[in-house]
């Protein structure tokens, strides 16, 4: 049985809709969006610790606060630490196998490592992969994600909103890049580590890359002009480079994605 926490966001909604396995949501807060015999949804940490359910959890996946790089650091250390380490103590002496805890690929870039969402996904990083070793722990780091029905991207609903204009503007500069992860993949990378536990359970990875290469936003705009057979010129407002690219990135494991196949752009 796999506990999903964050379990009603768009970056964990095409997991849920595809995995056969047995899944636990947690709701804080937020109500059901995906209704399927194989969910059990729980309001609160004190409902599930009263159920059987509990004692059958053998992964965790916290999808909570998995992009959240604007909230402050007692939020998102409460959504990504707190919440995990409570989940860690309630089942660990059970089924538990592993816990999976998404971040993104804004820890690796370097201006970013004082802001809270960093410190408080790198904390839980060091305290699960160095300290807690009763526990095989994975960092899966996502890049931006996009999919069908997408309705938080704001480049995509920007272009919606404005693709009949002879011109679009934009606020950013065509050269900031982006890392693209179509929500299919998390969901295939997901279930490939679920499926090969015993082959990472002997290894020692725990940081995991799920992130393609990048692509500028120029050329993002362009392609999506391209397959949607729209015709309008792109206005840039930013002199400056928002969006640098990463170096001298560290991992245990990286999924291999198609920087040129960006999956159901047409359809967002």
């Amino acid at each position: 049985m796999i506990l999903i926490t964050g379990g009603t966001s768009f970056n964990s909604s095409h997991f849920i809709r595809n995995i056969d396995e047995d899944l636990i949501v947690l709701l804080n807060k937020t109500k059901p969006v995906i209704l399927q015999d194989n969910i059990i949804y729980f309001e609160n940490l004190k409902e599930l610790k009263k159920s059987d359910f509990c004692k059958e959890v053998k992964t965790i996946i916290n999808f909570a606060s998995s992009y959240n790089t604007k909230n402050k650091l007692v939020p998102n250390f409460k959504s990504s630490f707190a919440l995990l380490l409570k989940l860690f103590r309630m089942t660990r002496n059970m089924k538990l196998e592993r816990i999976i805890n998404i971040g993104s690929y804004f820890q690796d870039i370097k201006k970013e490592k004082s802001s809270s969402y960093v410190m408080a996904k790198n904390f839980t990083d060091f305290y699960f992969s160095k300290i807690e070793h009763k526990i095989k722990y994975f960092n899966l780091k996502i890049g931006d994600t996009y999919g069908p029905h997408d309705t938080r991207n704001k480049i995509f609903k920007h272009l919606t909103s404005n693709k009949k204009n002879r011109k679009i503007l934009f606020s950013g500069n065509p050269r900031d890049l982006f890392y693209l992860t179509n929500i299919s993949d998390i969901t295939n990378a997901l279930s490939y580590i679920i499926k090969n536990s015993e082959l990472f359970k002997q290894s020692s990875i725990s940081l995991i890359k799920l992130y393609g290469h990048a692509i500028t936003l120029e050329e993002l705009v362009n392609y999506y002009k391209s397959i949607n057979n729209l015709n309008f010129e792109l206005i840039f407002e930013s002199g400056v480079v928002l969006r640098p690219g990463l170096k001298n990135t560290k991992y245990d494991f990286s999924f291999l994605l198609d920087a040129q196949n960006i999956k159901n752009l047409k359809y967002i």
